[in-house]
């Protein structure tokens, strides 16, 4: 099938938030103001006080906002606003709000606006300002473990065999932190703990030290990557109006976290009351609706646009306010992809070629404010082995402010950066050892029962042996030296690169609600706090119910990220989940799926069980046809048996709310007179198609009952292969076979399109995406300077795709938890793009010590460094 939306948005109906107005909306008549942020473009010089009045009429707001933050406000998040006499905290940071009665005259003062400069002060070398964005000082740094004053928050994972460090309160690693003056690092503050983890990391510094002057085995290796940004289908946009009689801020918005955008809203405004002329006693109600994004990937998730949309409306006071964010300004002050710089050293036994100590240390760059980089560093460093079972590793992440907008979750959620480090040095040992770089990742792979670096046990399927089975079994790795041959008859030099990874999903605490409900005609509601910007969760979610209930809701019939939904029947407030591009196949669909299981068992199979006069059922039935099919018996109408429902009063929708952790948390609940298991921790339920629903008694498991349980991780790999003309460092891509352990299908075109979409992106970080190192260098940034892959970039590509089944009769999760099989996958099909082209270069060129030292973006000039005496 296609996309449930696909006619609505060929149809030109509304679907993004930018489709929609205030009028029909809101109790309203009031034509919106548009809101313009009046940003800084400096950090060399000091603010002065923003008046409005100066500017020429034609361009001058009717209102004009220049907050002062409450400094008694308990704020956590990023600073909104530049402060008058002090140099800006970021590029970029606004000064003001403006205000404008018609959108023509706000678009021509967003334009002037943008180019006005009204500052003073002393200028600031152009090397000490890019300094303060490099992180090779911070690098430095932290090879020693001192955290740098801008650090903010490192992560170490320390493994030899036998030992497994106690670590910091069931974290999967250790908060590494300084303490003291002067400043000494520390793992844990247990002693034993402490002890332990010193031994570990001695004891791996120890397997790298030199055994000559220059030790052939060890492998010293370094990556960088740049700033970018997550090129949305459109930039973020959102309508919001403030009701002061009632003292409700109304939203209307693009989020992936409805929940956390409106505790943001409403912490901004705690945060610059003062300003807003509120009293320390007015509380305002937060109220918000969503809508699809166009685009989304984990750069929304602590997005600043709400911040200022609420803070905006606020001070309208009654008036609706469309907050004007262009392309200009989503580039300006959109959450970004990290920076990073990544070092490394690698032991390598010559004759086995078996990988025996790593020490690494990763670095991300995360903008002025923190965000999510606490848990991306967290991940990332996880991933820096990448999937090769390397007995001792000393892995060591931390994140560091600079003066740029927040960093997002986006485009991988850190991994890339360490995917792109670990990969290419694979490919420069196999070089050195003369071994053929997949049987390299052979001898080297995790195995079922190895511990991965967090000191977890694989005890569940990935795909690792095979993903590097059928990339070698490929006709463009089995013919890469012929065709390198040919190539070079032509004129071109000729590469084939290869990358894989094994992408961790599940790594995290992830709650999450769903819930299915029949309804009088026939039709069938679904509700999930998944929101749909563009991987299609509604499409596959409303295929599990199809599969389920033998239905499939209707467009207007599928309600997404919308709040007010699953707050009434439940007793205590049950924590929401966000939505990122690989939690609909694995997350999302579990209460989808355990509710349309309850509608079966409690609604329509005692329903036909009465109709047909049965003592028990067949374990075997399925739907067809709008009818339920049991053997043996004739087909019964699915209006025949939602009549029985409603006449025996039985279960007419289910409401669900779960939590992942190590699995499905666990509980039991008396349902129909019978103690029953659950994977929940929430239940609600409606019967006879009454709008209330009955919150049912359930009881947690102890959680010492439930099995341990690490991350979860799907295998993935990318096959390319380029040409490059020496001359001008073009560089070509051919094809790219992509190799994906995704588990069960629940649509093959969504993941054939995240599959196409994920190569994209891929392509964009390895070839082209980059915000300068010094951010006036990015002033003024859109599409005409930031490369993001065109059409005719990507269309030229022969991309394919081969999908890893998952073995008949295996669950990805353990036996004591449901059964499943459709695995996260997202982040995965973009990830080993990178390092499979800088692989392809090394191949090409035939220098694969040009690799020990790599850049992203791989531009033209840098390419052809590879090709410097190597003809």
């Amino acid at each position: 099938m296609g996309r449930i939306e696909g006619p609505a948005k060929s149809q030109g109906k509304r679907i993004f938030t930018s489709d929609f107005g205030p009028s029909g909306i809101w109790a309203t008549t009031l034509a919106p103001l548009d809101a313009i942020l009046v940003c800084s473009r400096t950090l060399e010089h000091d603010i002065n006080a923003w008046d409005s009045t100066q500017l020429p009429q034609a361009v001058r707001p009717s209102l004009a906002f220049q907050p002062v933050k409450d400094t008694k406000a308990e704020f956590n998040g990023p600073p909104l606003f530049a402060s008058v006499g002090e140099t800006p905290d970021f590029f970029g940071q606004p000064i003001a709000i403006a205000f404008y009665e018609d959108s023509e005259t706000a678009f021509f003062a967003n334009q002037y606006l943008r180019e006005l400069s009204q500052f003073q002060g002393k200028y600031q070398p152009d090397d000490q300002l890019r300094r303060r964005f490099s992180l090779d000082d911070d690098m430095e740094a932290w090879r020693q473990l001192k955290l740098p004053q801008a650090s903010t928050g490192a992560i170490s994972y320390l493994k030899t065999p036998g030992k497994r460090p106690a670590f910091d309160s069931g974290q999967a690693g250790f908060k590494t932190r300084n303490v003291g003056d002067p400043p000494t690092p520390r793992f844990s503050d247990n002693i034993e703990a402490e002890e332990a983890a010193w031994d570990v990391y001695h004891e791996v510094r120890q397997a790298l030290k030199p055994a000559t002057g220059k030790d052939p085995n060890l492998y010293v290796h370094k990556s960088t990557t740049m700033l970018g940004d997550n090129a949305f289908l459109e930039p973020e946009s959102g309508l919001a109006w403030y009701e002061s009689a009632k003292k409700t801020l109304h939203l209307q918005l693009g989020s992936q976290n409805i929940y956390t955008d409106i505790g943001n809203a409403g912490a901004a405004i705690a945060a610059y009351r003062k300003s807003l002329g509120l009293g320390e006693k007015d509380k305002i109600e937060v109220q918000a609706k969503n809508h699809d994004i166009g685009g989304g990937f984990g750069g929304r998730n602590g997005s600043l646009f709400v911040y200022y949309l609420a803070l905006a409306a606020v001070y309208a006071k009654d008036r609706p306010v469309r907050l004007r964010w262009d392309r200009f300004q989503q580039f300006l002050l959109g959450l970004k992809r990290h920076s990073s710089v990544v070092q490394s050293t690698l032991r390598v036994a010559p004759e086995s070629a078996q990988f025996l100590a790593l020490e690494a240390y990763y670095v991300l760059g995360a903008g002025i404010h923190a965000n999510l980089s606490g848990p991306i560093v967290a991940l990332g460093a996880l991933h820096l082995t990448g999937p090769y079972n390397i007995p001792k590793t000393s892995l060591h992440g931390m994140a560091s402010l600079r003066p740029h907008t927040p960093c997002g979750p986006s485009r991988g959620f850190g991994i890339p950066q360490a995917c792109l480090h670990i990969e290419t040095l694979v490919d420069r040992v196999a070089h050195q050892l003369n071994i053929d770089p997949l049987e390299l990742r052979m001898r080297n792979l995790f195995k079922k029962g190895d511990l991965d670096p967090a000191g977890y046990p694989l005890n569940f399927h990935v795909a690792n042996q095979e993903t590097l089975e059928r990339a070698r079994a490929h006709d463009v790795w089995l013919n890469r030296n012929a065709r390198q041959l040919e190539m070079r008859e032509r004129g071109l030099a000729y590469g084939v690169g290869f990358a894989a990874n094994m992408e961790a999903y599940g790594a995290s605490s992830d709650p999450v609600f769903g819930a299915v409900q029949l309804t009088r005609d026939g039709r069938v509601m679904m509700y999930s706090d998944a929101a749909e910007m563009g991987q299609g969760s509604r499409t596959s979610l409303a295929l599990i119910v199809e599969t389920l209930l033998g239905i499939r809701p209707e467009m207007e019939d599928i309600r997404l990220a919308e709040t007010g939904v699953f707050e009434t029947p439940f007793p205590n407030r049950l924590v929401h989940s966000s939505s990122t591009a690989s939690r609909t196949a694995f997350i999302h669909q579990h209460p989808i799926r355990e509710a349309c299981a309850m509608l079966m068992q409690y609604g329509f199979l005692p329903a036909a069980q009465a109709l047909l006069g049965l003592a028990a059922l067949p374990a075997e039935y399925h739907w067809e046809g709008g009818a339920l099919h049991i053997p043996g018996e004739a087909p019964i109408a699915r209006a025949t048996l939602l009549d029985m429902i409603r006449e025996k009063k039985l279960w007419s929708g289910v409401m669900c709310h779960a939590a992942f952790q190590n699995g499905w948390r666990k509980s039991s609940a008396i349902l129909n007179q019978t103690k029953t298991r659950l994977f929940l921790d929430g239940l609600a339920i409606q019967s006879t198609f009454d709008e209330v629903w009955e919150a049912q008694l359930v009881v947690p498991e102890d959680p010492s009952k439930s099995a341990p349980q690490r991350s979860l991780y799907a295998a993935a790999g990318h096959l390319v292969e380029i040409t490059v003309d020496r001359a001008s460092g073009r560089l070509t891509v051919l094809s790219c076979h992509s190799i994906l352990d995704a588990g069960d299908i629940i649509s093959k075109e969504i993941v054939e399109g995240q599959a196409e979409g994920g190569f994209a992106m891929g392509l964009g970080f390895a070839l082209s995406e980059q915000i300068p190192d010094d951010p006036r260098d990015a002033d003024f940034m859109n599409f005409h300077t930031y490369r993001a892959p065109r059409f005719k970039n990507v269309a030229p590509v022969r991309h394919t795709l081969e999908l890893i089944p998952l073995p008949a009769g295996v669950s990805i999760l353990s036996d004591d938890q449901p059964k499943a099989r459709s695995k996260g996958i997202a982040e995965a099909v973009m990830t080993t793009v990178a390092p499979a082209l800088a692989n392809a270069i090394a191949h090409a060129s035939g220098n694969y010590q040009w690799l020990g030292e790599l850049q992203l973006p791989l531009t033209r000039k840098f390419i052809l460094t590879a090709f410097e005496d190597h003809t």
